[in-house]
């Protein structure tokens, strides 16, 4: 028997989040919502646009809803754009 630990972590989708927080986003977004990989930019091309201003992304390292990983993996993607600006990447001054 699997124990409630031992169960992959149930990750948050842009369904779920635009059917409980739809108030939250552009009533556009839950259009990608059956789709996501037809959006038209991606995390990381986001925070990008903030280049050269510090963006704060918050994710607690255990909460595997909010996909910390992915998080870190997104600020860093954005490093490329910093660093025209003479700035450094993720988690970096």
């Amino acid at each position: 028997m699997r124990r409630r630990r031992d169960r992959p972590p149930r990750l948050e989708t842009l369904a779920a989040l635009t059917d409980r927080f739809g108030d939250w986003f552009d009533g556009t977004l839950k259009e990608y919502a059956g789709n996501v990989n037809s959006l038209p930019v991606d995390w990381h091309e986001l925070i990008a646009l903030y280049a050269p201003r510090p963006v704060y992304i918050a994710t607690a390292e255990e909460d595997q809803r909010g996909e910390p990983r992915a998080s870190f993996l997104a600020a860093q993607g954005a490093g490329p754009v910093y660093k025209l600006f003479g700035e450094g990447g993720a988690g970096r001054r």
